[in-house]
């Protein structure tokens, strides 16, 4: 072989190998889009930011999380539709929104169901929510991954009312998510609960198609309605544990590897948002007094005993004994 020959071939050689090498890093490559609900400087926005930023910085660039915040890929509801059928990677919403796809989910949701964040991530964690996990991914392809995000304890605004007791709601229209329970909840209560994605709420209360609304903290604050809302109710009658949400079938394609760094990225979001959440639960209620709010302080105990026949009308829905299964991981 001549000397031109051999370096002919070693040419062509290194030619092949430098694009196998380029064609398998290309293949290696992942983008995936998370889009959820929450508006800018939402605890969550700026937790999931933090999960991209950390799977970048993991994966050497490698996997990309695209974030899509403020309903800009849909409203709640369409968000986990599009997570179901896999034409969106991620998503985060609550039990409440996922009793949608699987009823007995809204239980982790349900009024006045754990005292603190320590006893619902308990129950959120529990072999019996995992057993209730595996059913929706069985009927829907819809995957919970990460430990539990804390969104806070959900309380009313009003503009127009204060509430001072469980009578003052009697008859106010009363925003609430797109979600059986919420409805159930806001109705036991003599308001007429009114369901609506979130991105409308903020007109529906500037315009009166509303008379209040009901959120957490967090919500409450990225969601400017203190602009258009008087009143704030210290009710607390919905702790929000939220689920990080994939579709099944394109999870189980990612390799092992890949897999656990981006749950790993998860679980550290959840951590930051969870701290964030906590922090301004702390602090927003003397912000919104400062903003012109006036902070009322209800007697819960006629709110609680309404809700009897909320759990009455749904306990056969959840599972005749979930409700009992789930409530002893509270110790």
């Amino acid at each position: 072989m001549s000397l031109k020959t051999a370096k002919l071939i070693l040419f062509y050689f290194l030619s092949f190998a430098i694009l196998s090498v380029h064609s398998f890093s290309q293949e290696k490559k992942i983008e995936l889009k998370f889009g959820h609900y929450a508006p800018v400087g939402h605890n969550i926005t700026e937790a999931v930011n933090k999960v991209a930023d950390e799977i970048k910085k993991t994966s050497n660039g490698r996997i990309i999380l695209n974030v899509f915040p403020a309903s800009q890929l849909g409203n709640n509801r369409e968000l986990v539709e599009q997570v179901s059928n896999g034409s969106l990677d991620f998503s985060i919403d609550g039990g409440a929104m996922l009793a949608n796809w699987h009823k007995p989910m809204e239980i982790f949701e349900a009024p006045f169901f754990a005292d603190n964040w320590s006893q619902m991530t308990k129950i959120m964690t529990s072999r019996e929510a995992l057993n209730m996990y595996a059913e929706l991914e069985k009927k829907s392809n819809i995957k919970i991954v990460s430990s539990p995000w804390y969104n806070g304890v959900r309380h009313l605004t009003t503009k127009n009312k204060p509430i001072n007791s469980i009578e003052d709601l009697k008859s106010l229209k009363i925003r609430v998510p797109q979600a059986p329970i919420m409805i159930d909840t806001i109705s036991s209560l003599g308001a007429i609960a009114t369901p609506m994605p979130f991105t409308e709420v903020y007109l529906a209360l500037q315009t009166n198609a509303v008379d209040g609304q009901e959120n957490p903290l967090g919500t409450i604050n990225s969601g400017k309605f203190y602009e258009v809302q008087k009143y704030l109710a210290i009710t607390g009658h919905v702790m929000n544990g939220m689920f990080i949400l994939t579709n099944e079938k394109r999870w189980s394609k990612l390799s092992l590897a890949d897999q656990k760094l981006i749950l790993d990225a998860f679980n550290k979001g959840g951590v930051i948002n969870n701290d964030l959440a906590i922090k301004g639960e702390k602090e927003l209620i003397d912000k919104f007094k400062s903003l012109g709010m006036i902070v009322t302080y209800p007697n819960l105990q006629a709110f609680k005993n309404r809700m009897t026949e909320v759990y009455k009308k749904n306990t056969e829905k959840w599972g005749a004994d979930r409700y009992e299964s789930l409530s002893k991981y509270k110790n």
